[in-house]
C-alpha cells in the first residue's frame, strides 16, 4: 500500500497511543500483537482523507449489499487472470470496516453496519472466489482479509468467531509461504506474502507465525545476486530484469509499511537492514523520479499502464522514512516537496552519475535535468510481456533513454508512441513489432556496461539482435558531462527489410520547436520534415539537440493517435490523441558500417542559448566499431570505449588496451593522470593499458585488477605517473592447445540409460531428480617434462544459458577411469569422480569458462597416463532455471570446442636444462618414448618404445645422431656440442616424433 504524506502526524501517535483490543480493560498492558495491530489500524484510519466521501460510499454499499452479504454486480465465479472482479467485494468491506471503527465518524459503532460486514465476510468464505492468477489467492485476498479483521478487532461488537477462524484458516492454507521457491518467494512477492503472515500472527496471537512473518518481510533487505536489491543498489525481479519502479516500489512501500507496523516493538526495523532500505530509497529510488514522475525506463511492463509514471503518492513513503530514518530528514523533506509539487523538479537535487552494473542501467542526474540509459546483456533480461501488458515494448531495453527536466515529458504518452522509435534506440522500422517474451528473455550482447567516477560516466552497448526481422548490430555509447551528453554509434549494420533509425527523442510536444538549418533559424509550424545533412541544431522544451557531424535527420511535431489497449490488453480501446515531438536519424535500408553522432544539451531556453554554446568544448576524436573517444576540453576529461583490444592515437595521446573496456581519464597533460576503468564484458580479471601521455615521460604500463562477482563490472580507479612501470615487450607466450577426443553429457531419471555422445551441446544442470545433467570430457596428454608446465586450464565455451544461471557455480572433478566412451556413457554407467579445487560462477552466453587444473595434469603426465578425463557439474539448484549448455567437440569452430591450454614456461627461465615433449598431442602406435633430462650433464635418457634404431634431427630433418633403442631398457643420448635450439627425436619404428628443446 502507498502511505499518503499527510498521515505523518497520525503515525507519530503510533508511538504513544494504543487502543486496547475489544473486550480488554483500559488498564491492560498491550501485548506485542495489540501494539502491531494498533499501528496497522492507525495507518488505515489516517489514510481516510475525506470522511464525507467515505460516509456516502458506505451508505451506498449498505443499500446494495444483499442479506447474504453479496453484491449483485459482482461476478463471484469470475476467474480472470487480470482485472479480477471479486476482489472488489473485499475492498468494499474494508471501506465499511473503516467507517465502523474510525472514532468520530458517522457510522462509528453502527450495529447494522457491523452485521453487514460480518455477513460479507461469511459470504466471501462460503463463495470462495478464485482467480487463475496466483497473486490473488496468495497476496491480494489474504492481505485484504487481514486488514479487515484487524480493523474489526477493535469494534464495539466482535465478529462471529467461527467466521474469523474460517478466514484465518484459509489465509494459512491458501495464502502461500513467503519462503516458497521461485519468483513467488523472492523480493517484493516474498514481502507481500509475509505481510499477511504478520496479520494472521497478530490476529491468532501466534508468536511463531508473527515472528516468521516479520523475519520473512525483512528478509529481502539484503544485497543479492538473485531477485531483489543488488550489490550495485539497483533492483531486479522476474529474473535479472530491471524493476526499480514496479516491483521495487512494491518492495519499498511494503517494507516501510511493515516497519511502521512494528515501530515501538521488539520487531522494529533497525541496524543494517534499516540502513539498506534507507540507501535504496535515497540513492536509487528517489533519483529515478524527476519531480513527480518516474523515468519510464525503470517500470518494466508497468510502462503500459495509465498514470504509471505519476509518483506523487510516494511523498507518504518519504514522510514515513523520515520518521524511521531521521538522520536523513533533509533528504526526505526535499523529496516530499518535489513529489507534492510544492517545489520544482530541481529542488534539493544533487549532481551524480551511477552505473548499475548488475542491471545494465545508467542514471545521470543534475539539478537541471536527469538522463538515463536502459540496456540489456546476456546477463540480464529484456522488458517482459506479462498478463497482456507491454505488447509493443520489444526495443525498450536496447539503449532507451529518458531525458527529463520537468519530469512530465513522457507522462501517459505511451498509447500514441511510435514504438519503432523509442528514444535512444537504433532499430529497423517494422510493420509489426515483435511481442516481448512472456516474463522476459535474456539479451544477447556480451559487451554492455559502463564506467563512473560518481559524477561523470560512460555507458556502452554492443547491440546485436539476430531476430530474423531485425538482424541489426551497432556499437553505441553515451558520454556524460555537466551540460552535455554525447551520443555515438558506429558499425551500424542490418539486413532487416525496413530502414534503420536511431531515435534522438520522442516526447510530449510542449512549446515551440526551433531549428537551425541551412543557415537559417526557424520556429516550426506543426508537421513533419527532413534535413538531409543540413540540420545544425534543434531546440524543444528547454533541451537542445546538436548534430556535429550532420546526418539524415527527421523531425516531427504533430499529433499522434493510439490506444492503451494496443499496448495493454486490460486497458481501454478508446482512441487517445496527443501532440508529440519526435526527432530521429535515418540510416537507410540495410546499412553497412553506418554511424551517427549527436549531443543532448539540457538547459537551453532559446535560440540565443544554442548559438552561444561553445562547440569547441567537446571533441569527438574517434567513432568506429573498435574505439569511441570523446574529450571535454573545458573539464579536462577524456572518455573512451574500446570494444576490443585496440589502440587510439591522437591529440598527442596514445592509449592501448589489451581488452575491451570503458575509461575515464582526468588531468591528461599533468604529471599525474587519474584513470577510472570498467569491464563491460564482466569476464576479465585484469586489463592492461599502455599509455603515452603528455606530461609523463615514456610509455607506461598500467595493469588494473578487476573486481569479481558480485562486483564484476564495477569501476576501479588507478593513477599514471612517473612511478608507473614502463612498458616492456613480453616474451612470446608458448601455449599448447589440446582438444577433446570424447565428450558427452548424462541425464538422470527417465533418461538415465540414454547416451548423448553425438550432441552438439553439452548440457549442465542441478535440479530435482530427472532433470540433472552433467558433462564428461576426455583429452589425450603429451609426454613431456612437467617442470616445463607453468599452468594448465580446462576451457568450455557457454553456448546457451537460462535466466538464473548466475545463481549456481560450476565445478570440475577428476575421473580416474578412462574406459568410458563417447557413444557408451550414460547416467547409469558414468565413472566416479573426485572434486578438484576451484569454482567458476554460472555465466551467460559467450563466456569462456576456465578451470585451473595444473596439479591434476602434472600428476597424470608424471604417472605416464596417456589420457585425462574430467567431470563437470553444477553445484546449486537455484530456482530450477540455472541450466546452461557448452559447445561440444562436434562444433565446427575448434576455438569453441572443449580444450586444454598448457602454458609453457619461457625458455629464458630454463637455462641449463634440456627438455623433451610430444608435439603430436596424440599418442599413436601403442608405444611411448619417455625422455628424462639430466640437468647435471649434457645427456638425456631414453626409455620405452620398440627395439630398433632411432635418430635425432634438426628442424630441416637432417640426421645429427643415431641411437639403438632396446625395449624396456634405458639408453643414454649425448647432446653435448649441440647449440641451443629445437631438435626432434624419433624411433624409426614409431610415428611419434618428440620435440627436444636445448637451453644453454
Amino acid at each position: 500500500m502507498k502511505i499518503k504524506w499527510r498521515i505523518l502526524a497520525a503515525l507519530l501517535a503510533v508511538l504513544t497511543i494504543h487502543v486496547p483490543a475489544a473486550g480488554k480493560g483500559r488498564d491492560t498492558i498491550p501485548t506485542v500483537y495489540d501494539s502491531v495491530m494498533t499501528n496497522i489500524r492507525q495507518i488505515q484510519w489516517a489514510g481516510v482523507k475525506d470522511t464525507a466521501a467515505l460516509r456516502l460510499t458506505v451508505a451506498g454499499l449498505l443499500n446494495t449489499i444483499q442479506t447474504d452479504g453479496s453484491w449483485t454486480d459482482i461476478n463471484y465465479a469470475d476467474r480472470a487472470q487480470t482485472n479480477w472482479t471479486p476482489v472488489a467485494h473485499l475492498d468494499r468491506l474494508r471501506s465499511m470496516a473503516l467507517a465502523y471503527t474510525r472514532a468520530g465518524g458517522y457510522y462509528y459503532g453502527n450495529a447494522q453496519l457491523q452485521q453487514r460486514i460480518a455477513a460479507g465476510l461469511a459470504y466471501w468464505y462460503s463463495a470462495h472466489p478464485t482467480s487463475t492468477n496466483w497473486y490473488m489467492q496468495q497476496i491480494a485476498s489474504p492481505q485484504r482479509v487481514g486488514v479487515i479483521l484487524i480493523l474489526m478487532r477493535t469494534g464495539l461488537l466482535p465478529l462471529p468467531d467461527t467466521t474469523v477462524q474460517q478466514l484465518l484458516g484459509r489465509m494459512a492454507t491458501e495464502g502461500g509461504r513467503p519462503d516458497q521457491s521461485g519468483s513467488q518467494g523472492t523480493g517484493a512477492n516474498k514481502l507481500d506474502i509475509a505481510t499477511h503472515w504478520i496479520y494472521r500472527g497478530c490476529l491468532a496471537g501466534d508468536a511463531a507465525v508473527l515472528s516468521f512473518g516479520v523475519a520473512q518481510a525483512y528478509y529481502p533487505l539484503f544485497m543479492t545476486t538473485g531477485e531483489g536489491i543488488q550489490y550495485d543498489m539497483s533492483y531486479l525481479q522476474h529474473g535479472m530484469q530491471l524493476y526499480i519502479g514496479g516491483y521495487g516500489s512494491v518492495l519499498l512501500n511494503g517494507e516501510v509499511s511493515v516497519a511502521l507496523f512494528t515501530v515501538g516493538t521488539s520487531y522494529a526495523l533497525a541496524g543494517s537492514r534499516l540502513a539498506l532500505l534507507s540507501s535504496f530509497m535515497r540513492n536509487t529510488f528517489l533519483p529515478v523520479i524527476r519531480g513527480q514522475y518516474f523515468h519510464f525506463d525503470v517500470l518494466g511492463r508497468g510502462v503500459s499502464r495509465n498514470n504509471a509514471l505519476l509518483q506523487s503518492g510516494m511523498a507518504g513513503t518519504a514522510a514515513s522514512m523520515k520518521l524511521l530514518d531521521p538522520a536523513y530528514a533533509p533528504v526526505y523533506d526535499s523529496a516530499i516537496s518535489r513529489l507534492t509539487g510544492v517545489q520544482p523538479a530541481e529542488f534539493g537535487v544533487q549532481a551524480g552519475h551511477s552505473h548499475f552494473w548488475k542491471s545494465d542501467y545508467a542514471l545521470h542526474v543534475r539539478p537541471a535535468y536527469s538522463f538515463d540509459v536502459r540496456t540489456v546483456s546476456a546477463r540480464t533480461l529484456r522488458n517482459e510481456n506479462g498478463n497482456g501488458e507491454n505488447l509493443k515494448g520489444y526495443f525498450l531495453a536496447d539503449g532507451a533513454t529518458n531525458i527529463a527536466t520537468t519530469g512530465n515529458e513522457y507522462y501517459n504518452i505511451f498509447p500514441v508512441w511510435d514504438w519503432n522509435r523509442i528514444p535512444g534506440v537504433t532499430a529497423p522500422l517494422l510493420n509489426t513489432i515483435p511481442v516481448p517474451a512472456q516474463w522476459g528473455t535474456a539479451g544477447t550482447s556480451t559487451f554492455t556496461g559502463g564506467v563512473s567516477d560518481s559524477l561523470y560516466g560512460v555507458t556502452t552497448y554492443a547491440y546485436t539482435d539476430n531476430n530474423y526481422s531485425i538482424n541489426t548490430t551497432a556499437k553505441k555509447s553515451w558520454f556524460f558531462f555537466n551540460d552535455e551528453i554525447v551520443c555515438l554509434g558506429a558499425g551500424i549494420t542490418a539486413t532487416a527489410a525496413g530502414e534503420v533509425n536511431t531515435t534522438v527523442n520522442q516526447c510530449l510536444l510542449d512549446g515551440p520547436v526551433t531549428v537551425s538549418a541551412g543557415g537559417a533559424t526557424t520556429v516550426l509550424n506543426k508537421g513533419s520534415r527532413s534535413y538531409p545533412g543540413n540540420l545544425r541544431w534543434a531546440l524543444h522544451h528547454g533541451i537542445g539537440y546538436l548534430f556535429p557531424q550532420g546526418g539524415a535527420v527527421h523531425l516531427a511535431n504533430e499529433q499522434q493517435a493510439g490506444t492503451w489497449k494496443a499496448i495493454n490488453n486490460t486497458s481501454a480501446a478508446d482512441t487517445v490523441r496527443m501532440d508529440v515531438f519526435k526527432l530521429w536519424l535515418n540510416h537507410g535500408g540495410q546499412p553497412v558500417n553506418n554511424s551517427y553522432a549527436y549531443m543532448i544539451l539540457p538547459g537551453k531556453q532559446s535560440a540565443a542559448d544554442m548559438e552561444a554554446y561553445d562547440t569547441t568544448n567537446i571533441r569527438i576524436l574517434a567513432n568506429t566499431d573498435s574505439v569511441q573517444v570523446v574529450r571535454h576540453q573545458g573539464l579536462g576529461i577524456w572518455q573512451l570505449v574500446f570494444f576490443r583490444a585496440a589502440t587510439y592515437t591522437g591529440a598527442g595521446v596514445t592509449i592501448r588496451a589489451n581488452a575491451g573496456c570503458a575509461l575515464i581519464l582526468k588531468n591528461i597533460g599533468t604529471p599525474q593522470v587519474t584513470v577510472h576503468l570498467a569491464d563491460p564484458s564482466q569476464l576479465k580479471s585484469s586489463i592492461a593499458l599502455r599509455l603515452q601521455l603528455p606530461g609523463i615521460t615514456g610509455e607506461k604500463h598500467l595493469v588494473m585488477n578487476l573486481p569479481t562477482t558480485p562486483y564484476a563490472g564495477a569501476t576501479v580507479r588507478g593513477v599514471v605517473n612517473a612511478q608507473t612501470p614502463d612498458y616492456t615487450e613480453p616474451a612470446p607466450e608458448n601455449i599448447q592447445r589440446i582438444y577433446a577426443v570424447a565428450d558427452a553429457y548424462v541425464n538422470d531419471g527417465a533418461n538415465a540409460a540414454v547416451n548423448y555422445g553425438t550432441a552438439s551441446t553439452l548440457i549442465i544442470k542441478k535440479d530435482n531428480t530427472g532433470y540433472n545433467r552433467e558433462v564428461y570430457t576426455k583429452f589425450p596428454l603429451p609426454a613431456m617434462d612437467t617442470s616445463r608446465i607453468a599452468r594448465v586450464t580446462f576451457q568450455l565455451q557457454v553456448k546457451n544459458a537460462n535466466i538464473s544461471v548466475t545463481n549456481t557455480n560450476w565445478q570440475v572433478n577428476a575421473v580416474a577411469d578412462n574406459s568410458w566412451t563417447e557413444l557408451g556413457i550414460n547416467w547409469n554407467n558414468k565413472p566416479a569422480s573426485t572434486v578438484l579445487p576451484g569454482l567458476f560462477p554460472g555465466s551467460p552466453v559467450g563466456t569462456a569458462v576456465e578451470f585451473d587444473i595444473t596439479a591434476r595434469v602434472k600428476d597424470v603426465i608424471s604417472g605416464s597416463q596417456p589420457l585425462l578425463s574430467l567431470h563437470t557439474v553444477a553445484t546449486a539448484r537455484g530456482d530450477g532455471k540455472t541450466d546452461a549448455g557448452f559447445y561440444s567437440r562436434e562444433t565446427a569452430d575448434s576455438a569453441l570446442q572443449p580444450q586444454l591450454k598448457i602454458y609453457l614456461k619461457p625458455l629464458s627461465s630454463l637455462a641449463g636444462k634440456t627438455f623433451m615433449e610430444n608435439t603430436d598431442k596424440k599418442r599413436t602406435g601403442g608405444t611411448v618414448i619417455t625422455v628424462t633430462p639430466n640437468p647435471a650433464t649434457d645427456v638425456v635418457y631414453i626409455s620405452g618404445g620398440a627395439t630398433g634404431p632411432a635418430v635425432l634431427t634438426d628442424g630441416r630433418g637432417q640426421v645429427l645422431k643415431r641411437i639403438q633403442l632396446t625395449a624396456g631398457a634405458r639408453t643414454t643420448l649425448d647432446v653435448s656440442g649441440l647449440p641451443p635450439g629445437i631438435y626432434y627425436f624419433k624411433s624409426l619404428s614409431s610415428t611419434v616424433a618428440q620435440k627436444l628443446l636445448i637451453v644453454r
